[in-house]
């Protein structure tokens, strides 16, 4: 099993829960120092890795979906019971509503890592370099 399969194989409202539990991350706001300025860096960076994974496990969930759509047109010519047609159809639909999840996370977090990272240029510019430190400047 991948182990995009263990998320994806949740309750589509379930999964919307579990990418608010784990990609919700707090933004920081004020940048008084350059330990500010350092900790937003490291934010960024956290957001960087968040929308790859997020990225990957899209690709995932759509190749799923394409998975169950051929099933489901399989089963479909063979005549298989309409029960089992049901089954991935749901399955279909709910890999649909995962994938805009993801799609709807990976965007609300690319707008925080554009929003953060404007900040942290405007806000970097109150400081200068003195030696190997960075002092506010007045």
């Amino acid at each position: 099993m991948s182990p995009y399969e263990r998320f994806l194989q949740k309750d589509p409202l379930e999964f919307a829960q579990w990418l608010k539990d784990n990609f919700d991350y707090t933004t920081p706001q004020k940048f008084d120092t350059p330990a500010d300025l350092e900790r937003a860096c490291a934010v960024l960076d956290v957001y960087a890795k968040m929308k790859d994974y997020l990225i990957d496990l899209y690709n995932y969930a759509h190749r799923l979906k394409r998975v169950y759509e051929r099933e489901k047109k399989e089963k479909k010519k063979l005549k298989v019971a309409d029960i089992e047609i049901e089954k991935l159809d749901q399955a279909y639909e709910d890999m649909i509503d995962r994938e805009d999840a993801i799609k709807n996370k990976k965007s609300a977090i690319e707008t925080r890592y554009n929003a953060l990272n404007r900040h942290i240029l405007i806000s970097s510019a109150q400081f200068v370099r003195v030696g190997n430190k960075y002092v506010k400047s007045t």
